[in-house]
């Protein structure tokens, strides 16, 4: 084969591994590398025709081979040089294509975002728009049922006053039922109050005039019996001693108030002058209440100075007032309660002891 073919199909083969290498390279990078291999393509091919009519003519004239060796490594190295410059022009092309294309993906990126956010700006507008509406919805309905229950409440409020009002009106009522009961009761009550104390004070004054009337009559009774026992209550107790006889001491034990004497009639003279003896104490009350009946027995015209009688009695007459204090001092010992325990005429006698006593000293 002669060096001119074997040179150009070299060029053919590396333009070919080249064209090969751009496969591998973006669409379209590889579409403007088509477009240039093609380009070159079309230039090898006739550079490989030129080459193989100056093969042929290298056949004819071997001395114009030297030449023509020398016209296709100037052809080669310019078609290397043509092929290396066409692959920088289609690597510029291609790195220039990358970057409009990477701005493009980016404008497009960029133009997506604005409309996604455009979008989502609308949709949360929407979103805004209804949730105003629905809340501006539920502020009238909360609104409406506000103003129902205040209504609603306003109505109870009015009915539970008007009912109230009625119970304090019913109330009122029957407290004043009651209160004109209670002073009707009350006027009863009171009237048959007056009317029971009138009765019951008829009942005790008629009770009380009977009470007076029987003591009256007691007294009288009292006083007669006394007066029978004692005619003169100003008499001294008598000596009573051996010489006394049985009779004097009946007498005696009779004015003592001992009323059964007739049951000693078996007992010996010296005893019956020793319970004589021991009665002087109450001989001496019966005798200071025979003085005493003497001003409660009298008729009111004369009581004064019967009164004034019957404390001279009490002290048999004394004629100074020594005297009056010497009896009174006998005397009180005689007839003191604690001396005579049983006797029931020994406080009374006591009682009036002591007030003979007083009206006596403003006599003297």
């Amino acid at each position: 084969m002669a060096p001119g073919v074997r040179a150009a199909l070299a060029v053919t083969e590396s333009s070919r591994t080249q064209w090969l290498g751009l496969l591998n390279l973006p669409l379209e990078t590889q579409t403007a590398a088509r477009g240039s291999t093609q380009a070159s393509a079309r230039g090898m091919a006739a550079d490989a025709a030129a080459r193989r009519q100056a093969a042929q003519a290298a056949a004819q004239c071997q001395a114009a081979g030297q030449r023509q060796a020398v016209v296709q490594r100037q052809a080669a190295e310019a078609l290397q040089t043509t092929t290396q410059r066409q692959v920088e022009a289609a690597a510029k092309h291609e790195a220039t294509t990358s970057e409009a294309a990477q701005r493009h993906g980016a404008e497009a990126a960029q133009h997506e975002v604005a409309q996604r956010q455009a979008a989502a700006a609308a949709c949360a507008q929407a979103v805004a728009q209804r949730q105003a509406e629905e809340a501006a919805k539920h502020r009238a309905a909360e609104a409406a049922r506000a103003r129902a229950a205040a209504q609603r409440q306003a109505a109870e409020a009015a009915k539970h006053e008007a009912e109230h009002a009625a119970e304090v009106q019913a109330a009122a009522q029957r407290q004043a039922a009651a209160q004109r009961q209670t002073v009707q009761a009350a006027v009863h009550r009171h009237a048959a109050a007056q009317r029971y104390a009138a009765e019951a004070a008829l009942r005790q004054a008629a009770e009380a005039a009977e009470a007076q009337a029987d003591a009256q009559r007691q007294a009288a009774e009292a006083a007669a019996q006394l007066f029978l026992l004692f005619p003169n209550p100003a008499v001294e107790a008598p000596q009573l001693g051996l010489a006394t006889t049985v009779p004097q001491l009946k007498d005696y034990l009779l004015q003592a108030g001992v009323s059964d004497v007739e049951t000693f009639a078996g007992m010996e003279t010296p005893e019956i002058l020793d319970l004589a003896q021991r009665k002087a104490g109450a001989w001496e009350c019966r005798r200071l209440l025979a003085c005493q009946a003497l001003s409660t027995s009298s008729p009111l015209s004369v009581r004064h100075q019967a009164t004034s009688t019957s404390f001279r009695y009490a002290f048999h007459n004394a004629g100074t007032f020594a005297e009056v204090q010497q009896q009174y001092r006998d005397k009180m010992l005689r007839v003191h309660p604690d001396k005579n325990p049983g006797d029931a005429s020994a406080t009374p006698a006591f009682q009036f002891l002591r007030q003979a006593f007083e009206e006596m000293k403003t006599s003297f």
